[in-house]
């Protein structure tokens, strides 16, 4: 999804902005969460109406991550998309949301190595999967580096989580902490 918002980024005159919901466990906080993540002044009134008229306006797409554990907030979502005519949402969830209108896009598992495969270190870094690792891994930790000595051990941790990319991400970000070795055996 972000990668997808930097590509659209050039069509949305007001901006891209990425709304996490990882912390938000109640369905009536997720327009107070959009509202602090665009900077809206919250006012007396209910927050989905100030972030409504704060949106009429804007040519903008929202980025809102991990949908699925406040799914009842979708009809928030609807009611700012139906107000707010030049506003866009692509929205991660591990559930569908059957919301009218919405599209559904299944991410499929990234490229990775067959098993007992021979490729050298330049080949590992042409699969989806061992890129998304190594760019993760460092974000967090800034001279990580796929090695002749990790590489396995990378793909492991890859194929242990299905080279699924969420699950990627939250693996590589262990590398602050662990090495590949130490994280493919966990």
């Amino acid at each position: 999804a972000v990668h997808l918002g930097n590509e659209l980024l050039p069509q949305f005159e007001d901006g891209v902005f990425f709304i996490s919901l990882a912390a938000v466990t109640d369905p009536e906080l997720v327009p107070s969460a959009i509202a602090n993540t665009l900077g809206i002044k919250l006012s007396a009134e209910p927050e989905l109406v100030s972030v409504i008229r704060d949106l009429k306006r804007k040519r903008m797409l929202l980025l809102m991550d991990n949908l699925e554990q406040v799914q009842a907030a979708g009809t928030y979502l609807s009611e700012i998309l139906a107000e707010c005519p030049q506003v866009r949402a692509i929205v991660t969830s591990r559930e569908a949301l059957r919301l009218r209108g919405a599209s559904t896009v299944r991410v499929p598992p990234l490229a990775l190595p067959g098993k007992g495969s021979t490729d050298s270190l330049p080949d590992l870094q042409e699969y989806e999967a061992i890129r998304l690792f190594v760019s993760r891994a460092q974000a967090v930790k800034a001279d990580f580096e796929l090695t002749a000595d990790n590489a396995k051990h990378v793909i492991d941790i890859c194929r242990r989580v299905d080279a699924l990319p969420l699950a990627i991400e939250l693996a590589a970000s262990r590398i602050r902490l662990m090495s590949p070795e130490r994280l493919a055996l966990a």
